[in-house]
C-alpha cells in the first residue's frame, strides 16, 4: 500500500509521454523540486488535466514510486488565476529555480518565495512594483541556494520572505544592484 503525501505546489513545466500521460517538474512545499507523472491526464474526460497548469498553486495529492512519483489527485488552491501578462513575473523566477536545483533539492523558503510572488502579483496592480517583486524574488532564490553573497544594504530585505508594497518600494532604488548581482552570479556559474 503506497502513502499518499499532500502538498501545495506549483507546476513548473510539462512534456507528453506516450498516448496520455504526460511527466511534471513541479515545486513543492514539502519535498521541493521534484518529477512526478500523471497517467490518462491527456484523455479528454480525465478530471485532472484543467488543475495541471504551469505556474497556478494547486493542492497535490502524490505516491511515491520506484522511479518516479506519480500525481493521483489534485485540488485547486484558494488563488485566482493569474493572467498571461501576470505570469511572466511567476515564470522567470521559477526558471531560475529549474536552472539552479538539480534533483529534488528541499528548502521550504524556495517555495514560500514563489508563493509569495504569487501573491503580491495578484494584489498589486501597479507594474513596476510587479517588476519588483520579480526581482527581488529572483535574488533572494540566488541567496537561498548560496549562488549570490549580499551586500548589507540587501540584509533587511532578505531576510524575510515578504513582499509588501513598502518592502518593494524600499528595493525599488537597489534594483539596479540586485539584478546586476544575479546576472554575475548566473554568469560565474556558466548558467546564464
Amino acid at each position: 500500500m503506497y502513502r499518499v503525501y499532500e502538498t501545495k505546489a506549483i507546476i513548473i513545466s510539462s512534456r507528453d509521454k506516450g498516448e496520455t500521460s504526460r511527466d511534471f517538474k513541479i515545486l513543492t512545499r514539502e519535498f521541493g523540486v521534484i518529477h512526478a507523472s500523471a497517467q490518462g491526464v491527456r484523455r479528454p474526460q480525465s478530471k485532472l488535466k484543467s488543475f495541471l497548469v504551469p505556474f497556478r498553486p494547486i493542492n497535490l495529492f502524490i505516491v511515491r514510486g520506484r522511479e518516479v512519483w506519480r500525481i493521483v489527485n489534485v485540488t485547486e488552491c484558494e488563488y485566482k488565476t493569474l493572467s498571461v501578462i501576470e505570469t511572466k513575473h511567476i515564470a522567470r523566477p521559477l526558471s531560475l529555480v529549474v536552472k539552479l536545483v538539480h534533483g529534488e533539492e528541499y528548502d521550504v523558503r524556495l517555495y514560500s518565495l514563489i508563493e509569495n510572488l504569487y501573491v503580491s502579483i495578484l494584489n498589486t496592480q501597479d507594474s513596476s512594483l510587479r517588476i519588483c517583486a520579480e526581482e527581488l524574488t529572483s535574488l533572494r532564490i540566488m541567496f537561498i541556494l548560496g549562488y549570490v553573497r549580499i551586500p548589507p544594504i540587501f540584509t533587511d530585505l532578505i531576510d524575510s520572505d515578504l513582499l509588501s508594497p513598502e518592502t518593494l518600494e524600499r528595493f525599488k532604488p537597489l534594483r539596479k544592484e540586485a539584478v546586476s548581482l544575479v546576472n554575475e552570479a548566473l554568469r560565474m556559474s556558466h548558467l546564464s
